[in-house]
């Protein structure tokens, strides 16, 4: 059974919504330091969002797009020999490729050879298959859907916007899903005071992750276990008759990549909430004080899904993992804009 199961669920940051995204600056060593303090000594990124502007007449925008991904190249494999440890010996359950020598016209038992009259298994012919991962995986999708509504009047700024992201990856039955709401006002109190807020609402959640480490329960490692299996007579996952009890595998020591794909779940559900509340008072025509309040909540959930199979029916072994609510407040007397930042 597939282990060393290490995930990457994505960080805070990826939840930004990129149509939401005005600019990206950098700000180096002492410079940031001056700006925004210890925790920036090495730099910061500025992430500036859009906003409604003074002057701007009442606009709706609407943008959608589609991303369509597939491997600019493969491993390059030798596929000389099958799986063995000495040259002249087939071992399917040997992890090294030093046996039979492939597309030579060589017979041998295999994992799936047929049944003779006299209930033996009939060699067959051993080939390769360089193939392999290029019939494992699937073409990516990412499909974005972005609305949003700005404009302004004689006091007031808005921009409001949504964006659904969904995404099916290469990987059998991994995919990501995201949901951004936005709010962004401003109002002249008077002619010497502003009032700014900015509102993001994020939903980030998948049904299975795939994972990234080398090995265990990685499916695109486990594409390499043979190479003279044709990985596209896998792809049934269970032994016919035996379903939820014996996954279909050449051996019993490694698994099969589509059950690793669809029976070992890692989802995840991760809500956050962050925004900023400004006041901008101008002093003289050369001077204004800024004063921010900004509020980030995070939630997350994740949920992994393992299969025990026994001689009588798959179990599951669920591990739950929720992270209670966590909020951060920052206080600032800085002169910025709607600006998130990233500390180096």
């Amino acid at each position: 059974m597939g282990n060393r199961n290490e995930v990457d669920y994505g960080n805070p940051i990826s939840d930004l919504n990129p149509d939401d995204i005005e600019s990206v600056s950098v700000l180096k060593g002492p410079s940031a330091a001056a700006l925004y303090g210890s925790r920036a000594g090495n730099g910061v990124i500025i992430i500036t969002t859009k906003k409604g502007k003074k002057g701007e007449a009442l606009s709706v925008n609407f943008s959608s797009s589609n991303v369509f991904e597939t491997p600019y190249r493969y491993l390059d494999l030798h596929y000389k020999f099958a799986n063995g440890n000495r040259v002249g010996l087939l071992d399917e359950r040997s992890e090294y490729w030093t046996g039979m020598e492939l597309d030579k016209g060589l017979t041998a038992v295999q994992w799936n050879s047929p049944v003779g009259p006299n209930g033996t298994k009939v060699p067959t012919e051993l080939k390769s298959f360089p193939d392999n991962m290029k019939n494992f995986v699937q073409t990516g999708i990412t499909s974005t859907n972005s609305l949003a509504i700005s404009g302004s009047s004689d006091k007031t700024n808005y921009r409001l916007s949504y964006t659904n992201m969904s995404h099916r990856g290469m990987i059998p039955n991994s995919d990501l899903f995201r949901h951004n709401l936005s709010l962004s006002t401003t109002y002249d109190l008077t002619k010497k005071l502003r009032l700014s807020t900015d509102i993001n609402l994020t939903r980030s959640n998948s049904n299975s992750r795939p994972s990234t480490g080398n090995r265990g329960a990685n499916p695109l490692e486990a594409v390499y276990n043979w190479s003279h299996v044709d990985i596209r007579d896998l792809a049934s996952v269970w032994v016919p008759g035996q379903e939820g009890i014996q996954q279909l595998s050449p051996s019993n020591n490694m698994d099969n990549p589509y059950f690793i794909a669809n029976h070992m779940l890692n989802g995840f559900l991760r809500d956050r909430a962050f925004g900023s509340v400004k006041r901008n008072i101008t002093l003289v025509q050369i001077l204004a004080l800024n004063l921010e309040l900004v509020l980030i909540l995070t939630q997350r959930k994740e949920k992994q899904r393992f299969p025990i199979l026994t001689h009588k029916k798959e179990k599951v072994l669920i591990i739950c993992k929720i992270w209670p609510i966590k909020s951060q407040i920052l206080n600032s007397l800085l002169p910025t804009r709607k600006n998130w930042l990233i500390l180096a």
